[in-house]
């Protein structure tokens, strides 16, 4: 498996357009899939410079229904107007976050909601015999309070967001099993126990962020979840591919926890698993 950094907000290679989001080009054996699209074009400008075709891509797989995911659809469609785009039952519904006090759409454009190839997935669903997507996560083993707040709406009414839009890949090629989660909102220890469970097979590699700390909103979470939480991934012994990280004190904590299990990447990369 071949996986090609298009967006993310640390690059490798001087001249590539990076942004706050990612998007990640995976070929298999199989498939070439685009996993987010970041917030516009980009993915496609940066795909380009890395010998990326998007016309090629068969699958398309956002991980949410947030428009920093998802807001590249549009200019996608443009260049590919074949391939499966694939998202959770949900995540067309609104979402909102604050912002001095206000709410503001952060969700997928509308629009795009009638001219995509749109598959819509729940709980589990399969591309083929190697590939599988999850979503609906429930019974977290620990509390999440994700970074800043989100919100979804029902009657005129806004409700916090329960991130059930959110959805995972899990790929099986050559023995191993390597799950994608984007920016989980869940926790990456709730995912890969999600993925576990559901699927009977052990996740070895994942590629995904941490959100520990939201140094622009001070939310911080609990400190013995945080410990409780890297013990549990540091026993399932997956390795960690990480894309962001917010804040110096989770970076810390992260290295003194995995360091022996954590990889670091930055956009423009290729990775060969």
């Amino acid at each position: 498996m071949k996986v090609k950094i298009l967006v993310d907000t640390n690059q490798s290679v001087k001249g590539m357009r990076k942004r706050n989001s990612v998007s990640y080009y995976i070929e298999t054996g199989t498939h070439k899939i685009l996993f987010d699209l970041g917030f516009n074009s980009v993915f496609a400008t940066n795909g380009n410079r890395l010998s990326v075709d998007i016309s090629k891509v068969d699958s398309v797989v956002l991980s949410s229904g947030f428009f920093d995911v998802g807001g590249g659809l549009k200019s996608f469609m443009e260049l590919n107007d074949m391939a499966q785009i694939y998202v959770q039952k949900d995540a067309f519904e609104p979402h909102y976050t604050t912002k001095m006090g206000m709410k503001f759409s952060c969700g997928l454009e509308q629009g795009t909601k009638e001219k995509a190839h749109l598959v819509y997935t729940n709980s589990l669903y399969f591309l083929d015999d190697s590939i599988q997507l999850l979503s609906n996560v429930m019974g977290l083993k620990f509390s999440v309070k994700g970074h800043g707040k989100y919100y979804t709406r029902q009657d005129g009414e806004y409700l916090e967001d329960t991130y059930c839009h959110e959805q995972y890949l899990l790929i099986e090629e050559k023995g191993k099993n390597i799950l994608f989660l984007g920016n989980p909102y869940k926790g990456v220890a709730n995912a890969i126990q999600k993925a576990e469970s559901i699927t009977n097979v052990k996740v070895h590699e994942v590629f995904t962020g941490f959100q520990l700390l939201e140094e622009a909103l001070k939310i911080e979470e609990n400190a013995q979840q945080v410990n409780e939480c890297l013990k549990e991934l540091k026993a399932g012994n997956c390795h960690f591919f990480i894309s962001r990280l917010n804040g110096k004190d989770a970076v810390a904590e992260l290295e003194n926890n995995l360091k022996s299990q954590i990889t670091y990447f930055s956009q423009g990369e290729e990775i060969v698993i």
